[in-house]
């Protein structure tokens, strides 16, 4: 059975490193749209360029800290407008 991935937004939290990236890099390269998180935005954009040219699809960066509740919460209105405007 295959599943067909190709267009839909992951969120993938930890995707700059081991499994995180692992799994960041497989759903880019079968066609998901994939936004990484990391406490620090640069962090963030240099395993994003990296996947984006490893696996041909544009991988988007994203700064968020899991240790604090108003940047969880900040993080998933931000996100949660930018999924609704790119749907409209």
């Amino acid at each position: 059975m295959t599943w067909n991935i190709n267009g839909k937004h992951v969120l993938v939290t930890g995707g700059t490193s081991g499994i995180g990236r692992a799994t960041a890099a497989q759903l880019a390269s079968r066609g998901a749209r994939v936004t990484i998180t990391s406490r620090t935005l640069s962090t963030a954009q240099n395993i994003a360029d990296e996947l984006t040219t490893a696996t041909g699809t544009q991988v988007e960066p994203a700064k968020l800290d899991l240790a604090s509740l108003d940047a969880m919460r900040t993080f998933a209105w931000d996100i949660s407008a930018e999924l609704v405007a790119s749907t409209a």
